[in-house]
């Protein structure tokens, strides 16, 4: 941000802000950590504001308006991972071109991600046609699970 230290140490060169991808993948892995061990985490990234998001206020680095939301879609997507290829090992690696996932209803937008995204790469990696996706309120809110 415009002003800090190290906003100097960036235009002096001798930092380098992370790229937005790693950002989130290293705040998930941190989220994961802290919940772990109960720590509570009330906010990742900055609050979406007007004077932010206008100027010269941010000079660079990993900021979006939904980081949020972009660590908890990246947790979210890590199970699916895991989920699918849980099924494809203990299928014998027959290919599936279609799945359902079933999660809590709360969580349903973390697991397709911003835009779809989660669900686009999911099809990508795992050469699937069709992803549908059901909601379970009994479901535990944190998990993916492959009906």
């Amino acid at each position: 941000m415009a002003g800090s230290r190290l906003a100097d140490w960036y235009k002096g060169g001798s930092y380098t802000p992370w790229p937005l991808d790693r950002a989130v993948s290293q705040t998930a892995r941190m989220l994961l950590f802290f919940q772990s061990k109960k720590i509570p985490v009330i906010r990742m990234g900055l609050q979406a504001t007007d004077g932010l998001q206008q100027g010269d206020t941010i000079l660079a680095g990993p900021y979006h308006p939904a980081f949020g939301h972009l660590v908890f879609s990246r947790i979210f997507f890590d199970r699916a991972v895991t989920a699918l290829a849980h099924k494809l090992e203990a299928t014998g690696g027959n290919n599936h071109s279609q799945v359902v996932f079933q999660v809590h209803p709360r969580v349903e937008s973390q697991l397709r991600g911003l835009r779809n995204g989660n669900l686009h790469r999911l099809k990508e990696i795992f050469g699937l046609t069709d992803i549908t996706i059901r909601t379970n309120p009994l479901a535990p809110e944190g998990s993916v699970e492959i009906a």
